[in-house]
């Protein structure tokens, strides 16, 4: 068969491997000798067991203070170098703004000035009540009275004045202790009239005054002064007229 006859030379026809060179000896001597760990024994006859390995300790560092060296550690946390003190961070440490130290500015500002008012509107207070309750004297001053006072009696003489007027003319008053009225009497324009109790304190008398013509009807204030004398000051309601003085006993 020719397609058999073509497979049979091609099969023959493939070249046979070539066999391997035989390995080369070892020569023993070659090689330099190494050092033999006997963790075996070297009699079978022995039991059979595991041998031991003495621990070995490392060579002490002659700087025994000085840590060892740990990979992946900087070398200030390695052999122990300078750490930076508490008062360095802090003065690393960022400093306030501007903006920061002008509202403490502000702030300091504020309170001091709130203190110094507050000082100013509490001192009288504190100043006045250090000085004890009110005089008693003061009290009894003004305490209304429905009758005339007795610091109030005696017949009581003076000069007043009209300041719209320009002009001056004497009065003469006189009053009775518990008493509801008393009289008024004008010499130059001979004039006698009523003063009657309106209202008043043991210190001032509001009263009115009834008199005729040429003189004129109104409303006299008649006031006690520390000097012992009396302020005598007479007022038409509705209108700007007015005069005063002052008058004194006897």
């Amino acid at each position: 068969m020719p397609l058999l006859a073509k497979l049979t030379r091609s099969r023959r026809s493939r070249p046979e491997p070539e066999p391997e060179p035989p390995a080369a000896d070892l020569d023993p001597s070659a090689f330099e000798a190494t050092a033999t760990f006997h963790a075996v024994s070297g009699e079978r006859g022995a039991s059979d067991q595991t041998a031991k390995f003495d621990a070995v300790d490392l060579e002490d560092h002659p700087n025994s203070t000085e840590p060892h060296i740990i990979p992946g550690l900087g070398h200030g946390r390695d052999t122990g170098g300078h750490r930076p003190s508490p008062l360095s961070s802090l003065a690393k440490m960022r400093r306030p703004s501007n903006h920061v130290l002008g509202l403490a500015l502000s702030l300091f500002i504020g309170v001091s000035v709130g203190i110094a008012i507050i000082a100013l509107v509490l001192w009288p207070q504190l100043k006045a009540d250090d000085n004890g309750p009110p005089d008693s004297t003061n009290s009894s001053n003004n305490r209304p009275v429905t009758t005339i006072p007795a610091s109030f009696a005696g017949t009581w003489n003076g000069t007043v004045v009209n300041t719209n007027r320009n002009a001056s003319f004497p009065v003469q008053i006189t009053f009775e202790a518990g008493g509801t009225t008393g009289r008024a009497v004008y010499p130059r324009e001979k004039c006698n009239g009523t003063l009657r109790l309106a209202r008043g304190t043991e210190s001032a008398l509001k009263m009115n005054l009834e008199i005729g013509k040429p003189c004129t009807s109104g409303t006299v204030q008649i006031t006690r002064q520390p000097d012992g004398t009396l302020q005598y000051t007479w007022s038409r309601p509705g209108t700007s007229l007015g005069y005063g003085g002052k008058l004194t006993r006897g």
